[in-house]
């Protein structure tokens, strides 16, 4: 499909409105050349101008900027200390090392020829240089000072790689060979690894088994035995050639990226990918893990994304219908804000009037970053579930604030007494409403003050809740109710003043989403069919082509859902007959319609999140 990064393109159908980033992301001003992770909380980039930019991880979770020197625009190789306290950079046949502290130069040194790959040892002791001709040159990086020179008059260096113990360089041409030479003494001839058919654009040693890994735009991944010379394995599943590789902190797995916009992460004892890929919004350059675990990823759209430890993300396993998952919930907020609940817990808002889109730090309680199982929101309201404090489910409400910056407690209050992941507010009407698919009871609540109203719980018949959705008029509180071990449950319409029950309608469901007139609503049952119900409890409409649905939500007089297959489908909600349909990226996690209903946001897997054009989606994409 067409990509587009903030407006649409013009004279060309571009469903994709925006891209909104995942969230712990730094805008930069250039295209990255090298990226490092010198302790947690410290970040370093080198921009392709020859821009030096520092990070540092302030108390309340947010990225603050350091410092940005200007080095030199003209160079072209880079690398970076592996503490962080200098670069190395090479300007045609020029070397300088600079101190990152205040970007003063310490040496500068000649080169034989036009310098193409850089690599520093691990005790920042030496210096390695490939160069256009195909030489390599060893300096000394206090004195900058050159020690030897091997000639070989082959093809380019491409990337170069230091052994853990320094006394070893790996580096691949241009011809797409990788050779491994000694560092002391004389050179001798190289050892030669051969099989990759494309340019090989990463080389990473395994500290514990010895192992030289190479990364290829050839698509593949090879590990190599370098004492026989030969791939012990080749990683070939990737789509598009590979961009970037990097070895996680223990050497337990490696995490690649490719062209196509995929990140995959490998065990390194059984060699098996971990899981799905993982979509990404762009394309990755670099990639450096901070000693902690937490991964940092450059991309084209000239900004860097954070990956915390722990937050990785398996697509292929995370189960939407698990009551014990995050609930995942994207909104808008008032004004120009959108708020989303992540599979991670974490909450993230777009500012949808500012021209970049990455996501502004979002702050709970003068925190950023912290961490819930479920979430409702209804534009100056956010409720949410923080902790089960024991085995209860605590709920919270807070006030957005206006800016999009943050959100502020008002009330902390008990709710089912199990885990809290289903949850409705509607703020006009005065109404939270709060369950647990372990226990068949709803709790509602009045707002703003969070005084406990009713419980609601004779016409479950110890059912499980599994999600709630108040009528746009606030009168009616649907709740979709399924029998655990079984594909039967039933839908219930409740009076929130009274408890009452206005009608049942036999049929479970996982998800379901009012029409805006507050008639109808549309369902997705325990077997992924997408229905549409009345009021009266009769089952008015059977979409079709609905299958295995996941997610779903009302825009304007469309009806839109997705699935495990990443399919978008868009139906006429009037007839239920199916208008489009388009591929996502990633897993969507959740689905809402924007104040203007020709406006869709969809929140991916990834932390990300797409807008959407519905009438140029129905123009450019027939149903699949």
């Amino acid at each position: 499909m067409r990509q587009e990064t903030t407006e649409p393109e013009q004279g060309d159908l571009a469903p994709v409105r925006r891209r909104l980033l995942p969230g712990f992301a730094l805008p930069v001003a250039g295209e990255l050349a090298a990226l490092c992770f010198p302790e947690p909380g410290r970040l370093l980039a080198i921009e392709s101008e020859g821009f030096l930019s520092e990070w540092n991880l302030q108390g309340s979770g947010t990225w603050k900027s350091k410092v940005r020197l200007e080095l030199d625009d003209s160079a072209s190789a880079w690398c970076i200390a592996k503490d962080g306290s200098f670069v190395i950079g090479s300007s045609g046949e020029e070397l300088a090392r600079w101190n990152t502290a205040n970007g003063s130069i310490e040496w500068i040194s000649s080169a034989p020829d036009w310098i193409t790959a850089l690599a520093i040892d691990s005790e920042a002791r030496h210096l390695v240089a490939g160069q256009d001709n195909g030489d390599l040159n060893l300096w000394d990086i206090a004195t900058g000072k050159k020690l030897w020179g091997a000639q070989r008059l082959g093809p380019s260096v491409s990337v170069l790689a230091f052994s853990p113990d320094g006394r070893q360089v790996a580096f691949a041409d241009e011809g797409c060979v990788i050779h491994v030479l000694s560092v002391f003494g004389l050179p001798g001839e190289p050892l030669e690894l051969k099989g990759h058919k494309g340019r090989i654009v990463g080389l990473e040693w395994n500290a514990l088994t010895g192992e030289l890994l190479s990364a290829s735009w050839d698509g593949t991944v090879r590990i190599w035995d370098v004492a026989s010379r030969k791939p012990r394995m080749l990683l070939n599943d990737h789509s598009g050639p590979v961009t970037a590789m990097a070895i996680e902190p223990g050497c337990k797995s490696i995490s690649t990226v490719d062209s196509s916009l995929q990140w995959r992460a490998w065990c390194l004892r059984t060699m098996r990918c971990l899981g799905k890929p993982v979509g990404l919004p762009a394309e990755v350059r670099n990639i450096a893990f901070a000693p902690d675990g937490t991964m940092a990823m450059g991309m084209d759209r000239s900004h860097v994304m954070f990956v915390q430890n722990g937050d990785r993300f398996d697509s292929g396993k995370f189960d939407l219908s698990d009551p014990l998952n995050v609930r995942p919930v994207i909104c808008r907020m008032s004004g120009d804000f959108l708020l989303a609940l992540g599979c991670h817990g974490k909450l993230a808002s777009w500012n949808l009037k500012e021209s970049g889109p990455v996501p502004r730090a979002f702050e709970v309680d003068g925190f950023s970053g912290r961490k819930f199982v479920s979430a409702a929101m209804d534009g100056q309201w956010l409720l949410a579930h923080e902790s089960l404090n024991g085995g209860e489910g605590a709920a919270a409400l807070f006030r957005l604030r206006p800016d999009g910056s943050g959100a502020d407690r008002l009330e902390t209050f008990q709710g089912p007494a199990g885990p809290a992941s289903c949850m409705a507010i509607h703020s006009r009407a005065g109404w939270a409403a709060i369950g647990s698919p372990f226990v068949p009871e709803v709790w509602i609540r009045k707002i703003p003050d969070g005084t406990p109203h009713l419980i609601i719980s004779d016409p479950f018949m110890g059912a499980s809740v599994q999600h709630l959705a108040f009528s746009p008029d606030g009168r009616w509180l649907a709740v979709a109710c399924i029998e655990l071990g079984k594909r039967a449950g039933h839908l219930l319409l409740v009076d929130p003043s009274s408890g009452s029950l206005a009608c049942r309608i036999p049929i479970g469901a996982w998800r379901i989403a009012w029409m805006p007139t507050g008639k109808e609503l549309a369902l997705i049952s325990t077997d992924g069919r997408l229905l549409m119900a009345d009021a009266d409890g009769r089952i008015s409409a059977r979409y079709e082509g609905a299958e295995s649905q996941r997610v779903i939500a009302v825009s304007g007089k469309w009806t839109v859902a997705c699935g495990d297959d990443r399919n978008l489908r868009v139906w006429d909600s009037a007839g239920g007959n199916p208008c489009a349909a388009m591929e996502i990226s990633s897993q969507p996690m959740a689905i809402c319609g924007l104040d203007d209903p020709s406006r869709l946001a969809v929140l991916l897997a990834d932390g990300g999140a797409w807008i959407i054009d519905l009438p140029t989606l129905l123009e450019g994409l027939p149903v699949a």
